[in-house]
């Protein structure tokens, strides 16, 4: 058995491996039993809390043709690196032609489909989306197509009262550079 706080998402939770499914259920309704008094509750990742951290999903925000740059992890690279690797040789060939973007909208609407527009050319598409209650605001995560966007900070989404007009910003979410209060 493995614990791990692993840091997905923001909430104070530890995850918990066991190399044997037989005992899974019995460690399972021990762990509550005894934690009662703690308020220990089975819990998951929230959508809205892990968009508005910037915390981005394999599968859903990036796959593995994106690389470490299109998605704002250059940082953790290291190009002049003197280890052996297969990918290092061609991160250094690689020009990214695509860009993760937050994506802030002001109206409560929902999107008829994940398409982004600067006019009337499509720059990106909509990977992960909800709307924020905390900043009164519809956050996504927005891959866009650098060469398309060519620097290009507003943009517009079909919603499902019309088109509506958004803000491209880096990730994660900078909310007071972004003017935004939290409501609660």
């Amino acid at each position: 058995m493995k614990v791990a706080r692993s840091g997905w998402s923001k909430q104070t939770g530890f995850e918990v491996f066991v190399n044997d499914a037989d005992i899974g259920t019995q460690l399972w309704d021990e762990l509550f039993a005894k934690g009662q008094d703690l308020d220990v509750r089975a819990g998951c990742p929230n959508l809205i809390e892990r968009i508005e951290s910037g915390l981005m999903s394999f599968g859903s925000d990036m796959d593995h043709t994106t690389t470490p740059f299109e998605i704002g992890l250059e940082k953790y690279i290291n190009l002049d690196a003197d280890i052996e690797s297969l990918s290092l040789p061609a991160l250094r060939l690689h020009t990214p032609t695509k860009k993760l973007m937050g994506l802030v909208l002001e109206y409560h609407r929902s999107l008829s489909d994940v398409n982004v527009f600067v006019g009337d050319q499509k720059i990106g598409d909509i990977r992960s989306q909800a709307y924020s209650p905390r900043y009164m605001r519809r956050l996504a995560f927005v891959m866009c197509n650098l060469e398309a966007l060519n620097g290009a900070k507003t943009v517009a989404v079909n919603t499902d009262q019309g088109q509506a007009t958004g803000t491209l910003t880096s990730l994660p979410f900078n909310f007071e550079a972004l003017g935004l209060k939290a409501c609660r």
